[in-house]
């Protein structure tokens, strides 16, 4: 049931065995041999991917239906008593929304030594159905790109603040005129990985101004490489979050200037299944460090 959920929601066999780890031919064999017991195709294989029947509609419907109730029992018999084992899988989408939690990882850490916390980083688009399977506990991500997975239940944490990074005697830090949302999109972007709401974003404001496409100059995932290169160049780095002080030490952050949409940093659990008293606890945790009241 897993694998004829994922190649549906994947929209082919290809994407699927990536996600599930796994090689094509044996999920294909999986598939085939669910469809031979049925009786019926759930797929129409098509020149590029495969898409549901309506019988595999309704299959993968009541599917999601027993896998999270299953979940559900697995859960109540594993944490009578609301005992907190392991292990707790968290997912950071993308991966530079591990600096928001450093702080309640070591906490959680410190409350529960003998828990195991294995971390998953990556795109929402790759982790999501990670969490529908139950291969992660939650993911902590953001709004925009959370929102679109409609079978999980989300949790806004704190609103982002949007700016734009660069070196404190960068052309614009020193610009004596108020400074023009055209003015910043002229100079080079370093892009975070994986930020694709940011980048869709980016790309409509340079379309808005007649511009070339948006192409980021450089696209990196370690902080630390990113504040090196906008120490050196004139390139210049969107930035989101809730707190710039530790930024602001050694940067210049410009607000207000390129408009870009109301985002968070949000908590996701799958909405079909009970969340483990480990993955409750250090959500708690998070709350009571980043949450509106922190």
């Amino acid at each position: 049931m897993r694998y004829v959920i994922e190649v549906a929601r994947a929209g082919g066999i290809t994407n699927a065995a990536e996600v599930l780890g796994v090689t094509q031919s044996a999920l294909s064999r999986s598939v085939a041999e669910v469809e031979m017991s049925l009786g019926t195709p759930l797929f129409q294989r098509l020149p590029r991917g495969t898409k549901l029947t309506s019988a595999g509609e309704r299959f993968v419907a009541g599917a999601r239906r027993i896998l999270g109730e299953v979940e559900v029992l697995c859960e109540d018999v594993r944490g009578a008593g609301e005992t907190v084992v392991g292990p707790l899988r968290i997912g950071f989408a993308p991966r530079g929304y591990i600096l928001h939690a450093s702080k309640s990882l070591k906490a959680f850490a410190e409350e529960y030594p003998s828990v195991t916390v294995e971390v998953s980083t990556g795109s929402a688009e790759r982790l999501c159905p990670l969490l529908l399977n139950g291969e992660l506990d939650i993911i902590i991500g953001s709004s925009s790109r959370l929102k679109r997975w409609k079978d999980l239940r989300l949790k806004d944490l704190r609103p982002f603040r949007f700016a734009i990074m660069a070196r404190k005697d960068h052309p614009l830090a020193l610009a004596d005129r108020p400074l023009r949302e055209i003015d910043i999109l002229q100079y080079p972007m370093i892009m975070f990985e994986d930020l694709d709401a940011i980048n869709s974003d980016m790309a409509l404001r340079y379309a808005h101004h007649g511009l070339p496409p948006f192409q980021a100059r450089y696209v990196l995932d370690d902080f630390a490489t990113i504040s090196r290169l906008l120490l050196s160049t004139d390139a210049v780095c969107p930035y989101n979050s809730y707190d710039f002080s530790e930024v602001n030490k050694n940067m210049v952050l410009i607000e207000g200037v390129v408009k870009m949409p109301e985002n968070s940093i949000a908590l996701a659990e799958n909405a079909l299944r009970s969340t483990s008293p480990a993955a409750r606890r250090f959500a708690q945790i998070l709350w009571e460090n980043i949450g509106p009241t922190a």
